[in-house]
């Protein structure tokens, strides 16, 4: 999962209107990912992707619109394209599993 958030500095977007955070201080695994407003694009749309075997135990604030598995995965995609003012995603989930890697091109493709 870490390496998914790491996927942000290679981006080629700019990213200035968001600021993931992966919280592992705890037993469980908390995901917040805030989001301000953007010029750049006509869509805006953030797609989280956890490990099928993971289970998630809350998701609160800003609400996904779409939630689908691909594969071993599944995916959570949260448009944020009109927002007015900072909002955040969190997601508390107990890791679990291993899955293959994830083609990002299908994640695009299924949103």
């Amino acid at each position: 999962l870490s390496k998914s958030l790491s996927l942000f500095s290679r981006c080629p977007f700019p990213l200035d209107h968001f600021t993931p955070h992966l919280h592992t201080d705890r037993p469980d695994r908390f995901i917040s990912i805030g989001c301000d407003p953007q010029p750049y694009y006509t869509q805006n749309i953030i797609a989280v992707a956890l490990p099928v075997e993971s289970n998630i135990t809350s998701i609160y604030d800003h609400q996904p619109y779409q939630s689908i598995t691909l594969e071993e995965w599944n995916i959570l995609y949260y448009d944020v394209t009109d927002i007015n003012g900072h909002v955040s995603v969190h997601i508390t989930f107990d890791p679990a599993g291993n899955p293959p890697s994830l083609d990002w091109t299908e994640v695009e493709e299924a949103r």
